[in-house]
């Protein structure tokens, strides 16, 4: 259970240590499409996805300004697929819905998505990389102060600008998804070649800085050793607690 210094801000964080429940007990998960099997991962144990296993949680209400600031980050090792693998938000109101994500492309690049509900999509999106190599990769997706920001391995990749305004979407139905995207079914019930591991994934209520995003890289201990001790800005040359940390101007 995390404490209840960062228990705010991580709305779900999946350790997939032989259980698919979320730490903070919101947005625990259920499987469909396949059987539930674990392996070892990068940090502890891992969950396989095979066949068309997708995952999925329940609705709830968590976000609120889901373009305002939000993050998702996790560890994710697969080979070439024919289809985009994703892990987004989506929350629903009474005429929108709007859905914040990461995704793997078939082409091995990796793209950071808004999708707004009668507005223009906003998506960040690298170029030349392959993630699609059978190596654990880190990959993370940010929002905040008007920005898109995509993360790898530590390192920020890339930054676009958001171009529309913020909505403020608290107390909506929102659900947690995981799996290989199916565009004719739109669900996450497509087919994945050979298999694919999952490890350590977290959804954030919070656009997590560069720095955080690399010491979750480095964490030998994953989202669970970034919520105890977290480095900020070298420039301040401390370490410090997730609580203390939001407070910090970045």
């Amino acid at each position: 259970m995390l404490s209840k210094d960062n228990y705010e801000e991580a709305n779900a964080v999946y350790r997939f240590e032989n259980n698919i429940e979320s730490s903070t007990d919101k947005f625990n998960l259920g499987m469909t499409g396949g059987a539930i099997v674990y392996e070892n991962g990068k940090i502890g144990k891992a969950l396989k996805l095979q066949g068309k296993a997708g995952l999925g949680s329940f609705p709830s209400a968590f976000i609120c300004s889901i373009d305002s600031r939000q993050s998702v980050v996790g560890w994710i090792k697969l080979g070439k697929q024919s289809r985009s693998f994703q892990m987004y938000a989506r929350a629903y109101g009474d005429i929108f819905k709007e859905t914040f994500g990461i995704r793997i492309l078939p082409d091995g690049n990796i793209e950071g998505f808004l999708e707004k509900w009668l507005s223009d999509d906003q998506m960040v999106k690298s170029q030349q990389v392959n993630v699609s190599n059978n190596r654990w990769n880190h990959i993370g997706f940010s929002v905040g102060n008007r920005i898109l920001s995509l993360y790898l391995n530590g390192e920020k990749i890339k930054s676009v600008k958001l171009n529309t305004s913020p909505h403020t979407l608290c107390d909506t139905d929102t659900g947690v998804r995981i799996g290989m995207w199916d565009i004719e079914e739109d669900k996450i019930t497509g087919q994945i070649h050979s298999s694919i591991l999952i490890d350590d994934i977290g959804f954030f209520e919070a656009d997590l800085s560069v720095y955080e995003i690399r010491g979750l890289y480095n964490s030998k201990n994953g989202i669970q050793g970034f919520l105890e001790a977290m480095p900020i800005n070298p420039a301040d040359n401390v370490v410090t607690t997730w609580g203390d940390l939001k407070k910090h101007q970045r």
